[in-house]
């Protein structure tokens, strides 16, 4: 690990986190994102809020939504997520205050994942453009800003640290470090399920990549010791959940065919998806993809230095050892090329949407993306004019693309604060999506909404 004075660590670790705030002023600005899943986030977090107030740390019932019959999807949505946001509404005062700082909270968690991943092999100042990267990076912010995940976007900033404790404990494999991946990765599990699922196949497929001759028996113990741990203290909650899924409408077939199987979601979308589909959101997704890719491919500059420079020694280009055939494997996923793949681990088909799989390719282009900026001042590209034109064109097209369609309130759609507060209020006792029903729960019986 590269050493660096502490007082330039801070300089640099508050870089990163400036970086983070400053993508995420246009919510304190200009509203809430009105994702599809808004209300059932805030719903559920609603449940939470109301649980911890009254005393009540794990709630496994609502008692208000659905006109007061209650609900059954908290027993099966992973609680993290809304605990965190409970837990700042009992100090921010409002539901608006509260969201925008908890969504900074977790980006600025996911810039400082990746920073303290990177920082095992570069210096610094490549961990904090590493972090800004991961703050740009077009999929990383459409996650809240177009597509409201909320709980997809606070698990991916909890999958770097899975990724920074599990290198450390094949580098190193100190206690710390296998405590370190037990607790996140127990925290990814209690966060957002096809995170969990797809971070659990992409961790197996790092750690193959770490894998060396010297200390190899160690590092594998150690590794699943730490896994093992992180399930076991996530068990209170997916025992439970899974023994009890097939009371629940989401665990049928139609929430993983038709219009949410994978097959459609596979890129590019615009030839895969149904024609009825809203072609502007479906270009909008592949150009989400594409953009990401490019992240990755920016590891040109590594390949060519590399040819160049013969006394390449230094350990930084364990990078694209590692990281870069994770992003990869993670593309490779989006494409129909992997087909056999998603028939084979058909607990996949679960996740609905591939495009899940850039929370890895982006968090790894992030990196990539900060190494290859490495190489790049190392080996004087930019002293080419072709270079410089590269770099201002890719840079300059991410801005605009984060700019025209996922910053700009015409296209996010914000809530101010006044109507924000106003859906929050009446979200309580309103019904909840159909697929967090009970497999027995039927539409006519909300015809009576009287209380006895």
């Amino acid at each position: 690990m590269n050493k660096i004075k502490p007082r330039n660590e801070k300089f640099y670790l508050t870089v990163a986190c400036l970086a983070a705030v400053a993508v995420m002023l246009p919510i304190a600005y200009f509203g809430i994102p009105s994702g599809y899943d808004l209300p059932q986030h805030f719903q559920f977090a609603q449940i939470y809020y109301d649980s911890l107030t009254t005393g009540d740390g794990f709630p496994n019932w609502s008692g208000k939504e659905n006109f007061g019959y209650g609900g059954v999807g908290i027993r099966f949505y992973p609680p993290f997520a809304y605990y965190v946001l409970a837990v700042g509404r009992m100090f921010g005062g409002s539901w608006f205050d509260t969201s925008w700082f908890v969504f900074t909270f977790w980006m600025v968690l996911g810039c400082l994942g990746v920073y303290f991943w990177i920082r095992w092999w570069f210096s610094a100042k490549e961990a904090a453009l590493a972090a800004c990267f991961y703050a740009i990076i077009p999929y990383h912010l459409n996650q809240l800003y177009n597509a409201m995940n909320y709980s997809e976007f606070a698990a991916s900033a909890i999958l770097p640290f899975c990724f920074a404790f599990l290198t450390r404990v094949f580098k190193r494999g100190k206690f710390t470090d296998v405590l370190g991946l037990a607790i996140f990765y127990g925290l990814l599990i209690m966060t957002h399920l096809p995170l969990g699922l797809i971070g659990s196949i992409s961790l197996f497929v790092y750690a193959i990549t770490l894998i060396q001759k010297k200390n190899l028996l160690p590092s594998i113990v150690k590794s699943i010791i730490g896994a093992s741990f992180g399930l076991a203290a996530s068990a209170f909650y997916w025992v439970g959940m899974f023994s009890e899924m097939k009371w629940l409408n989401h665990a049928s077939d139609q929430y993983s065919s038709g219009h949410y199987g994978f097959e459609k979601g596979l890129f590019p979308l615009y030839l895969n998806s149904p024609a009825t589909e809203a072609k502007f959101a479906v270009i909008l997704a592949d150009s989400i993809i594409i953009l990401g890719f490019l992240f990755l491919f920016s590891s040109i500059v590594y390949l060519i230095y590399r040819k160049t420079d013969t006394h390449t020694s230094d350990q930084s280009k364990n990078v694209f050892q590692t990281v870069l055939p994770l992003g990869l494997f993670a593309f490779f996923m989006l494409t129909p090329l992997s087909l056999p793949l998603w028939q084979i681990i058909t607990p996949l088909q679960k996740v609905q949407f591939p495009m899940r799989w850039l929370s890895i390719g982006s968090m790894c282009g992030a990196v990539v993306a900060a190494a290859s900026a490495h190489y790049l001042l190392k080996g004087n590209f930019l002293k080419q004019r072709v270079w410089t034109y590269i770099c201002l064109i890719f840079v300059s097209t991410v801005a605009m693309f984060n700019f025209v369609y996922l910053f700009a309130p015409t296209s996010y759609a914000p809530i101010s604060r006044e109507p924000f507060e106003q859906i929050i209020s009446e979200l309580p006792d309103q019904p909840s999506f159909v697929c967090w029903w009970a497999i027995w729960s039927k539409p006519e019986a909300l015809e009576v909404k009287e209380k006895v």
